[in-house]
């Protein structure tokens, strides 16, 4: 039996590797991944009665979601190529939490789990559920698709931050120590 603490994308030299499934049977697979987007609940009704202006954001991701399950081996490093034999991603709204929930059910036959299909499928899903709905809500104010600040907080790109934290004489802030993320921030008092 294999070492349980042994990483298996890394060889006994330290270099990465796609791990060997060669010899295992072949077996019936299945992976299932969930994932919510939550959104305002105008947002949310606009999205149920197919009212933005993108389309129907719903089929569109699942669609979306499909392909990715399908795509998986070319975004993740490392991922077997597989043959799957279903892929199916549902929503379930919930307006009392006004949220969408993302489930995806991948399926195959091979060598090889396909959690990473289900993962992948979910997360472009939801990626695309706010895509379409956030472009639909520009300039309508306080109908933004997420809940949160009014306008979208973007962060510093990492070289500008690293400037920030080695400007000779300064130190890094309380609230940079305390490790908080720089969009929240505003939130806390001094």
């Amino acid at each position: 039996m294999a070492d349980p603490s042994r990483l298996t994308h890394v060889d006994e030299g330290g270099s990465v590797q796609m791990v060997d499934v060669g010899a295992k049977a072949d077996t019936e697979r299945l992976a299932v991944a969930k994932g919510e987007v939550h959104m305002r609940p105008e947002t949310l009704r606009l999205i149920v009665q197919d009212e933005l202006p993108k389309g129907d954001v719903l089929t569109t991701a699942q669609l979306a979601g499909i392909m990715a399950a399908k795509q998986t081996p070319n975004l993740i490093p490392l991922c077997h190529p597989l043959l799957l034999t279903q892929v199916d991603v549902t929503f379930e709204v919930d307006e009392r939490r006004s949220a969408i929930e993302i489930t995806a059910a991948v399926r195959t036959r091979g060598k090889t789990g396909v959690e990473m299909e289900a993962l992948t499928a979910v997360s472009v899903a939801a990626l695309t559920l706010y895509d379409m709905a956030r472009r639909g809500h520009r300039g309508r104010p306080g109908c933004s698709p997420l809940r949160g600040p009014s306008r979208p907080v973007r962060p510093a790109p990492a070289f500008c931050r690293q400037r920030r934290l080695l400007r000779p004489g300064r130190g890094p802030t309380r609230r940079r120590r305390a490790g908080l993320h720089p969009a929240r921030r505003r939130r806390m008092t001094p």
